[in-house]
């Protein structure tokens, strides 16, 4: 989520494509992969990476990490209608 109106407002005037977007959060330890937004103020990204250091270091030199809130989860299962490979799902360990 944005820290405050003012930051949500700055990010949002920023005019950049996908291509641009996805290059600005591409670093050696992480990947942005795939980013949801609607009108509310909860964003989501999925990433591929090292750890969640990792992230949060992409979203520093991308200059964002005084403008949102983050918290990362560690996933073990990420699956897509758009990659069907028609394996077993991996098992969730609670």
């Amino acid at each position: 989520t944005w820290q405050s109106d003012e930051a949500k407002s700055m990010a949002m005037s920023v005019s950049i494509t996908d291509k641009e977007f996805f290059s600005i959060y591409t670093t050696d330890k992480a990947e942005c992969l795939q980013h949801w937004m609607g009108n509310s103020e909860f964003f989501f990204c999925h990433w591929f990476a090292e750890s969640e250091d990792a992230i949060h270091e992409a979203l520093e030199l991308a200059g964002d990490a005084e403008l949102i809130l983050t918290v990362a989860y560690e996933t073990p299962r990420y699956i897509s209608s758009s990659a069907i490979t028609d394996e077993t799902l991996a098992e969730v360990v609670t």
